[in-house]
């Protein structure tokens, strides 16, 4: 039976349930980088989907993912009693899930960004229609905070997986962060409700 995915709100198209939380441990599993062998981008469920938000059920989160040879792009659109909120597209390499670049609009702002070995990009204020720059040298090999649940979805898990993902997110001034992601403990769950009906599904527990 094909697997399921919650995060914390209602979804059905990763396979895995997450639960992301900060805790300090000593161990230092394996460390699963971009270009990893562990990392099968063939897994990356292709198609549309839609989170129904438990606190809000006026909101949803729509969501398509979409691929070529060279790469695997996520829409997503959220949107309140039918009207559009907000509007993300991430693209992702198709063999690596390297983040290529991004782009975000909402009512308030948008922004454009490229990655590699610079993140580079504008953003745009609407109210004030002030542009500003953005250009942070990015060092290392990370996956990006917004891949991070489609690698972790195309890793090889079981019961006994643990492994360490080095991930690259911006923070409120534009400048990359640098955090590692643990897998700290996976157990199947033999049933799980969602939008499109009942669903085994991986629990995947994260910590910062």
């Amino acid at each position: 039976m094909k697997k399921a995915l919650k995060i914390s709100i209602e979804i059905s198209f990763l396979g895995v349930m997450f639960l992301f939380t900060s805790f300090n441990v000593f161990a230092q599993p394996t460390v699963i980088e971009p270009g990893d062998s562990s990392v099968d981008p063939a897994l990356v469920n292709l198609g549309k989907f839609t989170w129904g938000l438990r606190f809000d059920k006026n909101e949803d989160r729509l969501i398509s993912v979409q691929r070529n040879n060279q790469e695997i792009t996520v829409e997503t659109r959220e949107t309140r009693k039918g009207l559009e909120k907000s509007k993300q597209t991430v693209v992702l390499n198709a063999k690596t899930l390297e983040i290529i670049r991004q782009s975000y609009t909402d009512e308030d702002r948008s922004y454009n960004l490229q990655y590699g070995a610079r993140v580079k990009g504008v953003r745009t204020d609407f109210e004030t229609n002030k542009k500003e720059n953005i250009d942070a040298v990015v060092t290392g090999k990370h996956f990006n905070s917004l891949s991070l649940p489609y690698v972790i979805s195309t890793l090889p898990l079981s019961l006994d997986y643990r492994v360490t993902i080095p991930v690259m997110r911006l923070n409120n001034t534009w400048q990359p962060e640098y955090v590692r992601y643990r897998i700290v403990a996976i157990s199947e769950q033999e049933k799980f409700s969602c939008l499109s009906g009942p669903r085994t599904v991986w629990k995947v527990t994260v910590h910062e």
